[in-house]
């Protein structure tokens, strides 16, 4: 489990590559079912309810899967997806935590303002960490890799959006 943790840790500050984690769906499939579960108190506040968010995290999470796999069909690197995904939600389960940290620090602390500088530097370093992946998963530079990732980010909240519309208050 330590390994596991350093390993993405290390993905996290782009010193390690997706091909450095062998292929393992029972891996995949514990890292989306903690990535659900660890985002539905962020999402619940976000949504409004704890069912909502937890259909608007399946979607998301469907969505990714099926949108991660394109890149790598189109360029013939198929073969990476298991990797390539793992890596992403790997990547996405610690960001995810540390932003769990962060709301409780902001809830105890009584200044959620106060840690949206925080939360978007947090967003942005997530963004780099994603297209470091892509961009060895697809042998292309990290521009090309970031930009997807944006690309994907904007792709999966304007289809949860659509279909889940945030509550006005």
């Amino acid at each position: 489990m330590l390994a596991l943790i350093q390993y993405f840790y290390g993905l996290c500050m782009m010193r390690r590559k997706p091909q450095d984690l062998p292929p393992s769906l029972p891996l995949l499939l514990i890292l989306v079912f903690a990535s659900l579960l660890l985002g539905l108190p962020l999402a619940a506040d976000y949504f409004g309810s704890l069912q909502t968010a937890l259909f608007a995290g399946v979607v998301e999470t469907v969505v990714a899967l099926g949108l991660y796999a394109l890149p790598l069909l189109l360029t013939g690197n198929q073969a990476r997806y298991l990797q390539t995904v793992t890596a992403l939600f790997g990547i996405g389960l610690m960001i995810t935590l540390l932003m769990v940290v962060l709301n409780l620090l902001a809830s105890l602390a009584g200044d959620a303002q106060g840690f949206v500088p925080l939360e978007l530097l947090l967003l942005g370093w997530a963004h780099a960490a994603f297209g470091h992946v892509w961009r060895h998963a697809l042998d292309t530079n990290i521009f090309v890799g970031v930009g997807l990732a944006l690309s994907f980010t904007v792709a999966g909240i304007a289809v949860v959006g659509s279909l889940f519309p945030v509550p006005v208050n």
